[in-house]
Formats: structure tokens, sequence, C-alpha cells
């Protein structure tokens, strides 16, 4: 159920997991806990009054996307802690959802919150595009890695993998020939999803600093901004 706004909500601390959030809501003289679905209905009903929100507090994890943005959507102020140094500080012997949700309102309280700087959406946008692009190359290496491997099985010496030599041999095995297409249907995307981050990159308010430093490459220097 969602909190009621009959009271001035002063701090909100949630514990957010991949199916579900705990909440921890503090008032004047009072606290509450929710469980709430981690789906957007599920967050919006928690947060239906968010105009009594004054701050709420989330950690920085691989589920907290989702939960940012239904946040940002409504405009409610919020916070990021940082999780490992939160746990630190905070020093909790038993690691309990409501433990996580409350120590992260105490902390905020006494100024000691370890807090995450929280790019932009477009920011965060383009930082999960370079990282798709990077799982891509990942896994155009382990195609790479499993095509010598067969080759090699086959008593086939290169020394110089081509796309032009594998033409040749692919035939060979059918491991072979479907290592070969999917190789360079995964170098197809790779070229795909370059194009889009270049799109970004000139679309990016960054660029055009990034343009004038000399002795790299943009696009280089983007990614690393990036991180």
């Amino acid at each position: 159920m969602p909190f009621s706004g009959g009271e001035n909500i002063s701090l909100i601390g949630v514990d957010i997991h991949k199916k579900y959030c705990l909440g921890i809501i503090e008032g004047n003289n009072t606290e509450t806990k929710l469980r709430f679905p981690n789906t957007r209905n599920g967050r919006k009903a928690f947060l239906k009054n968010e105009e009594h929100i004054d701050k709420v507090i989330i950690e920085a994890g691989s589920v907290s996307e989702k939960t940012l943005r239904s946040l940002e959507d409504l405009n409610v102020p919020v916070k990021m802690a940082n999780p490992r140094k939160a746990r630190l500080i905070a020093e909790a012997t038993i690691k309990t959802d409501e433990l996580d949700a409350k120590s992260l309102i105490d902390l905020e309280k006494v100024g000691l919150l370890p807090e995450s700087w929280i790019p932009s959406r477009e920011i965060r946008d383009i930082r999960h595009l370079c990282r798709y692009r990077y799982f891509l190359v990942q896994i155009r290496t382990k195609v790479k890695n499993r095509i010598h491997y067969e080759l090699d099985r086959e008593d086939i010496n290169v020394k110089t993998l081509t796309y032009k030599y594998l033409e040749t041999v692919k035939e060979k095995t059918i491991m072979i020939d479907q290592l070969y297409r999917l190789l360079k249907e995964i170098k197809e995307k790779i070229r795909e999803v370059g194009k889009e981050i270049e799109r970004e990159y000139s679309n990016n308010e960054y660029s055009r600093i990034i343009d004038t430093i000399p002795g790299i490459t943009s696009m280089a220097l983007f990614y690393f901004l990036l991180r």
C-alpha cells in the first residue's frame, strides 16, 4: 500500500531488489515499512503522493536504473549512495532489507551518506550503449578464439585470421561455417552500435570540448569520460 498523504514525509530509504523493493518512510515521529513490487505500477503506487516526499535515498546497483527513472519522471528529489561505502560506515553486522533501507536514512540525517554522482539520463543511456558495444566485442573475441580452436583441430594452420581466409575454409566443418557467419553478424552489430554512439557523440554538449584536445581520438576520450 502507498503511504498516506496526510503527513509531511521527510525521508524515504529504499532497498532495491530485482523483483521487489523495501521502503522505510520516516515522517514526523513516525516510521513506516512497505514492501512493494519492483514494477512500473508498484513504484508508481508507492510514490503516488510524491508532493509529500522531501528526499528518496537509494543505493547504486545493477537494478537501480528503472527505480531512478521512476523517481526522475515524478520529479522526486533523489540521492544515490555508494553501497560498499554505505555498509562500511553503517557497520551493519546483520544484513536485512529493513536495516539496509534504514541505514540509508540514518546516514543521510547525520551527513555521512557516501553519495554517488547521478549522471543525467542522457549520459546514462550513452553509457549503457557503450557497455553494450563492449559486450559485443567480448563475444566477438570468444567467437574468434573458438574459430582458432576449430581450425587447429582440423590441422589448419593460420597466422592471421581474416574474413577473406575464412571464406575459403568455412566448408571444412559445420562449426567453422556457423562460427564464420556468426562472426560476420557480430561485426555488423558492432558497426551499427558504433554508428549510434557516433550520433550520440555528435549531439552531446561535451563533444565540442573534446574535439579541441589534441593527441587523442575524440571517440576514445568520449568513452573514457563516460566511465
